[in-house]
């Protein structure tokens, strides 16, 4: 694969670009090797939160710093509900897998509930 993916994750104290909240965290580096069924990770802890949305975004660029710069290209979302928030601040294990023909965002908190979604290779930059 020769073009990194991007996570698009943000928390209200971050800079922010043309007032918007848009810096985001590397998921995969471009040039970084990857095998099918390869899965790349983080995990968080939402603050009292009842939703969380994920973007994922993929450049060719290596320095990007915010997710509206030129060159940058939302791959889609990943949108999931947390109705347990009583719970207080459960982790949330966010990860991007990569098939031979999708690659697959999901997540899973604690409670094991677990939200995915399928998005194909884009055919205009891989």
């Amino acid at each position: 694969m020769d073009y990194p993916l991007y996570q698009l994750f943000w928390m209200i104290e971050d800079p922010t670009h043309g007032g918007k909240n848009c810096r985001f965290k590397t998921l995969v580096k471009r040039g970084t090797e990857i095998t099918f069924d390869q899965t790349f990770s983080f995990n968080f802890k939402p603050e009292s939160k009842t939703s969380e949305s994920f973007a994922i975004y993929y450049t060719q660029k290596y320095n990007i710093e915010y997710c509206d710069e030129p060159g940058m290209t939302l791959l889609g979302k990943l949108n999931i509900d947390l109705p347990d928030v009583h719970l207080d601040n459960r982790r949330i294990d966010f990860g991007l897998t990569f098939g031979q023909y999708e690659i697959i965002a999901s997540t899973r908190n604690e409670n094991r509930q677990k939200h995915e979604i399928t998005f194909c290779y884009p055919n205009d930059d891989f």
